[in-house]
Formats: C-alpha cells, sequence, structure tokens
C-alpha cells in the first residue's frame, strides 16, 4: 500500500464492523506477487471513491456487517476458541453488476463454525445469507476474467494456523482478538 493510502486510510470510519483474520507473510506475499504479475492496473475496476481494485490488506473475513463497534460481545465468545487451520483453494470468481471479484476458495470447517456462532449472538446485518470463506485477490473489470490465462489451482494445498483474529469496529480501530481455548 502507498504512503498516501495508508495516511487517508487512518481515520477511516465504516458502516459496519466486522471479525476476520490475515495471512501470515508468506502467504499474503504470494497474493500480491500472483496479483502484480497477472493483472494490469487497466484491468482493475474502482468504484467512484476510488475504492475496491488490488486487494493489499490479505485476510478472510469471518462475519462482516456488525452493528455495534465495540468488540466486547466478540471477544468473549472468541477468545475462548482454539487456534484452527485454513488451506487455500482453486481461485474462482464472484460476478457482481459492475465488476467480478477474484478470489482464493478457503477451507476450513471451523470458519463456518465461527461464522454461525457469531450469527446466532451478535445483531448484524448482510446482503449475502450464505457465508463463502474466501480471499479476495482483486476486483476487476467486466470481460477481464475472460482473458486471464492461470492456473486456478495456484494457491491450492497452501495451509496457515490461525492463532487470532481482529475486530475492525466501524470507528476504524482493530483489536487483535487471541484464541486461547
Amino acid at each position: 500500500m502507498r504512503f498516501r493510502e495508508i495516511y487517508e486510510n487512518l481515520n477511516q470510519t465504516y458502516s459496519f464492523s466486522s471479525v476476520q483474520f490475515k495471512y501470515d507473510n508468506e502467504i499474503a506475499g504470494e497474493v500480491l506477487r500472483f496479483s502484480s504479475i497477472l493483472l494490469k492496473e487497466d484491468d482493475l475496476y474502482y468504484d467512484e471513491d476510488g475504492g475496491c481494485g488490488r486487494e493489499n490488506d490479505i485476510h478472510t473475513t469471518i462475519l462482516y456487517g456488525i452493528i455495534s463497534p465495540s468488540s466486547n460481545k466478540v471477544r468473549s465468545l472468541l477468545n475462548k476458541l482454539t487456534p484452527f487451520e485454513v488451506e487455500l483453494g482453486d481461485i474462482s470468481f464472484f460476478e457482481q453488476e459492475e465488476y467480478d471479484v477474484m478470489k482464493i476458495e478457503v477451507h476450513s470447517s471451523y470458519l463456518y463454525y465461527i461464522n454461525a456462532l457469531l450469527k446466532e449472538n451478535i445483531d448484524y446485518q448482510t446482503n449475502y445469507p450464505e457465508y463463502i470463506p474466501h480471499c479476495t485477490i482483486a476486483y476487476l473489470k467486466k470481460g477481464i476474467k475472460e482473458r486471464l490465462n492461470f492456473d486456478k489451482r495456484y494457491f491450492n494445498g497452501m495451509k496457515q494456523d490461525v492463532f487470532s483474529v481482529e475486530f475492525s469496529s466501524k470507528d476504524g480501530s482493530l483489536e487483535k482478538i487471541k484464541l486461547n481455548g
């Protein structure tokens, strides 16, 4: 991420809070390298506010749309859980009306468990009722994915142990929550 982007995002607020985990430097670096080699700047979709484009914060969201800016309830639920492993799968796409999301499928039954636990105990709202764990690579202009030439299994089998998650508050603050169970 460029210095200006970091500076502009320091005091950014959001409509909702979320829970996610970040990838280690090895996997995150490989996702960024893959993206920079495969995708040209002209391939990327940006919204009217300059958002979207290439994902620079390599993560998987567990639940977006949390109403509260406070992490208290989330922390009390999650810090009792045990660390878990995720495995990366195929590269695939979410097709949206204005753009396509290039993503890596993420496999872990524990992610579904955590997502369900949060949904049962936290006030949230979403436009996406089905949880599909993934790691976003980039937002592409329509028509770009059809011309790309890559091995969809490039990330298959890469694994990471997850020892903590982040609560990203809608006020822009981040809190690391260790899985201590």
